[in-house]
């Protein structure tokens, strides 16, 4: 995971609970925990949607399933951490396609979508409309071409104890699109 996206959800964490109101206008009641039927730390999920051998894709060295979507314009990754079996996935990411991902297996589908609609080229407001306002919007210098990129970030309430694992989602825009997706649980 990125260092800045960490840093940026500990900021925005912070400010949801150093503010009350800002903390009750943050109450979600459902953060985003699956792509295209494939819930996060849910290995029935992942064999019903990818398939019995979840991790035929795994690209040895690498702590990710990659899949391309059934028309080849977007990745999928499945990410997993440390002592996780096969299949329970912590944090799923969307983008469009690379290089490196034209060897993976294709998903039966071209239209990768969360369970609350998020798909990539929707319009931020759109994002928003679905997810409520409990995000802060982050504005950095894309790679490439030097374009301005915005990212949003959502501020989850943490649960109490240091058992817990921390949630998080990032959303990255470009003019006005989006243009990647992640979403997830932090590595323990």
């Amino acid at each position: 995971m990125r260092r800045s996206f960490v840093i940026a959800m500990l900021v925005a964490s912070s400010l949801a609970s150093a503010d009350p109101a800002l903390a009750q206008l943050c109450q979600q009641k459902l953060a985003e925990s699956a792509l295209i039927g494939v819930r996060l730390n849910d290995v029935n999920s992942a064999e019903r949607v990818l398939g019995r051998s979840a991790r035929a894709a795994n690209v040895p060295d690498e702590d990710m399933d990659r899949y391309f979507s059934a028309d080849g314009r977007q990745e999928v990754r499945f990410i997993y951490h440390d002592g996780n079996g096969s299949g329970e996935y912590q944090s799923i990411e969307v983008l469009p396609a690379t290089e490196k991902a034209s060897q993976a297996p294709r998903l039966a589908t071209s239209r990768i979508t969360t369970e609350r609609g998020v798909r990539l080229g929707m319009m931020r407001e759109d994002l928003v409309r679905l997810l409520g306002p409990c995000h802060r919007v982050e504005r950095q210098w894309g790679t490439g071409r030097g374009s301005p990129t915005a990212s949003m970030i959502l501020a989850m309430p943490s649960c109490a104890g240091s058992a817990c694992p921390s949630y998080y989602a990032h959303y990255d825009f470009k003019d006005g699109r989006l243009v990647q997706f992640e979403f997830g649980f932090e590595a323990p």
